[in-house]
């Protein structure tokens, strides 16, 4: 496991591997919803280097008036790097960073930059456990802009062949936001180390 719904964990693409990703979400609140598709690629330069891209594909939102908008998402690429069983232990550590590109329609105008570190821990055989957080902060200095975090701690665990169940607490906010906090139980099928479907 790579990475689950809301959080990147801790281990990187493996040599020479490539993972494409679609993530269709959909999201209801009381100001409105919002429809998007993304997608990623990693892929793996060393079993502990992966380099990658994102883009937030094709999003649609509708407020609490009915008013519709939609475009396309920004674009982002970085890199992880991954430093597992340390001196020989069940901990693992990674640290990454990635550029935002404010190509999007509903973008602020401002390059991002995105630093994150992932802790986790193995245990037993069967189960992991991790937390990360991930900082986003404008690469320029105009007023109006501020930085936001994102922390996201969780597990996942081996139920049978093939199958994971995960969970996943999600806290998010900053200095102009109001804090959000999410809960996301899900469950991960495996087939033969190629495809990982989720819901």
């Amino acid at each position: 496991v790579e990475d689950l719904f809301l959080s990147d964990i801790v281990f990187p693409q493996e040599r020479g591997e490539t993972q494409p990703e679609l993530r269709p979400t959909r999201e209801h609140e009381a100001d409105g919803r919002t429809s998007a598709t993304g997608m990623m690629v990693e892929y793996g330069l060393s079993d502990a280097w992966q380099i990658e891209s994102e883009w937030d594909g094709p999003v649609s939102t509708r407020d609490a008036f009915g008013t519709t908008t939609s475009g396309v998402g920004d674009v982002s690429v970085g890199s992880k790097f991954a430093f597992r069983c340390i001196k020989g232990s069940r901990y693992h550590l990674s640290i990454g960073g990635d550029v935002a590109f404010p190509s999007g329609t509903f973008s602020d105008g401002a390059a991002r930059i995105v630093p994150s570190a992932v802790f986790g821990r193995d245990v037993a055989s069967t189960a992991h456990l991790f937390s990360s957080l991930v900082v986003e902060a404008p690469l320029t200095h105009r007023s109006e802009l501020s930085w936001e975090f994102v922390s996201d701690s969780g597990m996942f665990v081996r139920v049978v062949r093939g199958f994971r169940a995960t969970a996943e607490v999600s806290v998010g906010g900053g200095p102009d936001l109001r804090r959000r906090v999410q809960f996301v139980p899900g469950c991960l099928w495996h087939w033969r180390d190629r495809v990982e479907v989720g819901a």
